[in-house]
């Protein structure tokens, strides 16, 4: 097949990137970046802007798009006219915040209520500032122009994306602490859900779901089976051996700390991140070990 992904040069796009070179695609990678990531010297590098200078894409035909970096629904409107009958599947990488954590049930599967569009009430879509309040209604907004644009469609939901090349290195952050075998500041309450999914298994079903050619939405996670933010530290000391101390952090203290100060502790997302994930499953998805990651992090650590 001829895959073209908007944005994979890091991270998520990255890992998709070399997933669809590593099974034989013919890949076409449209990003700003100058330079170009380890694993993706076979792909065809096209240099543009989706919101500044398209003219890399103005000719060509693709079997599939993929786009990792769709954040405002006018930047989805905006490629469907310059890609109009050239391209087959539109695969959309959206989010699990695009649901209503006020309302969300536990296990709750892809038809969970969303977030209300009032949040962007009274603001510009096209240059308001993307944040908690804003961040998933945007998404919201992505994915109806996705739908409007393209009937072969296929929107994958992850929850937290965990891996090596994570430049956000929220999970990473983590596993660095405890290597330092110091004392760790944690936040309680420690019962707050925690889902994940890894870049790599992200990557995988992304590839397995164009080629079996499947459309609809589908949850990206590991199974939830209780896995809590409490347990997710636990596993980390565990796995690396650390004689790391944890000093434990209450609420009130923990959120007047500096915002990114403690990553994926979030007391407030009730079920959020206790999605439903048999869609995926059913379909061939499958989840790696929150151990496995962890010694795949520090090993990037220690290079």
């Amino acid at each position: 097949m001829k895959i073209l992904i908007i944005g994979g040069t890091q991270f998520v796009g990255l890992a998709i990137a070399r997933e669809a070179i590593q099974r034989g695609h013919d890949v076409d990678i449209f990003h700003r970046s100058d330079k170009i990531p380890s694993g993706t010297e076979n792909a065809r590098h096209l240099k543009g802007d989706r919101n500044r200078d398209v003219t890399a894409l103005q000719t060509g035909t693709w079997d599939a798009v993929i786009d990792v970096c769709g954040y405002r629904p006018h930047e989805i409107n905006a490629l469907a006219d310059v890609f109009a009958d050239r391209i087959g599947k539109y695969v959309f990488i959206s989010t699990c915040s695009v649901y209503d954590a006020l309302q969300i049930k536990p296990n709750s599967d892809e038809s969970a209520p969303q977030v209300p569009l009032k949040n962007l009430y009274g603001v510009d879509p096209i240059d308001c500032p993307i944040d908690a309040k804003t961040y998933g209604a945007l998404k919201v907004l992505c994915e109806q122009a996705v739908r409007l644009h393209y009937s072969d469609n296929l929107i994958l939901r992850p929850v937290y994306v965990l891996g090596k090349d994570d430049h956000t290195k929220r999970f990473n952050i983590w596993v660095e602490r405890f290597m330092t075998n110091e004392t760790v500041e944690v936040p309680t309450p420690l019962d707050a859900p925690f889902q994940y999914v890894s870049a790599d298994d992200l990557a995988h079903f992304t590839l397995k779901a164009i080629e079996d050619n499947l459309t609809g939405d589908f949850h990206l996670a590991a199974p939830s089976g209780g896995m809590t933010f409490g347990k997710m530290i636990e596993e980390i000391q565990s796995t690396l051996n650390s004689t790391s101390t944890v000093s434990s952090i209450d609420k009130r203290e923990a959120l007047e700390r500096e915002s990114g100060t403690f990553p994926f502790w979030q007391p407030e997302v009730y079920h959020l991140l206790t999605l439903n994930t048999k869609k995926a499953v059913e379909h061939g998805f499958q989840s790696r070990s929150l151990t496995d990651i962890i010694n795949e992090v520090k090993e990037s650590l220690l290079k």
